[in-house]
């Protein structure tokens, strides 16, 4: 991916989508899905990496990096931030307490164009990815990740991942009268793919049956979260806090 691509606009049309990534031309052109050569070679090519300035993956190529864009949910336009649910449940046809919530299910539904900002009007977790500050009424920012490290193992289930860094600033008040929650969205949660992990070469998708590994939101979006809290009394430092996680496969009998 290089923002300074002639021609690129991410938020823009396909075309201008595809400018913005420098990629193997794929062999079949353009798939069924319409998606330009460009893209389509970087869907289905293994990435490059080496170990600072080595060649460590032993291709005559030192020195190669390899970078992942995550840009943040915005509103239709790709500009205007998006208001975020407080709740994990808000958008739900039915509450956890069992109240017909479908109102505010079809106020949720028109979140992508919301440019009054308004709160009721909110997006689904489900439906927001990217990362926030948690202040300034749903403050973004579009991370580039420095990969590190990549596992190609076709595990599905502790393989295939990539490890990076990234590196952003953002300046938060003090004395606030609760901690800022800046949290990072991802997804999708841990599943195999059944029949030997047949996988479709065009978009990645399993194509039979998902065996789903966890009970708690299987293959849902789920977010990381650091509690912030800048607070001006004497000597004390910022505190930066969160809940550790621990994976606990499904359990089989």
């Amino acid at each position: 991916y290089d923002a300074t691509n002639a021609g690129c606009n991410f938020f823009g049309s396909s075309t201008e989508i595809a400018a913005c990534f420098d990629c193997p031309t794929s062999v079949t052109g353009v798939d069924a899905s319409g998606i330009s050569s460009s893209q389509e070679g970087c869907l289905n090519t293994a990435p490059q990496l080496d170990i600072q300035n080595t060649d460590s993956n032993d291709n005559t190529i030192p020195g190669e990096k390899f970078y992942i864009l995550f840009p943040p949910k915005r509103q239709d336009d790709g500009v205007t931030e998006i208001v975020q649910c407080v709740g994990p449940y808000d958008c739900d046809i039915i509450t956890p307490a069992g109240v017909d919530n479908s109102v505010q299910q079809d106020l949720c539904s028109t979140y992508r164009s919301n440019p009054s900002r308004d709160p009721l009007r909110c997006a689904p977790w489900y439906e927001v990815y990217g990362m926030f500050t948690g202040d300034e009424d749903g403050k973004s920012i579009e991370v580039e990740l420095e990969v590190t490290d990549i596992d190609q193992s076709t595990n599905p289930v502790i393989g295939n991942f990539v490890v990076g860094r990234s590196t952003f600033r953002h300046y938060y008040l003090q004395n606030s009268d609760k901690p800022y929650i800046a949290y990072f969205t991802g997804g999708d949660r841990v599943y195999e793919c059944a029949g030997g992990n047949q996988f479709s070469d065009d978009s990645g998708r399993c194509m039979n049956e998902l065996q789903l590994q966890l009970n708690n939101n299987a293959e849902g979006r789920f977010r990381l979260e650091l509690a912030i809290w800048i607070r001006g009394d004497g000597n004390s430092s910022p505190r930066v806090t969160m809940i550790p996680i621990i994976p606990v496969p499904r359990a089989t009998i």
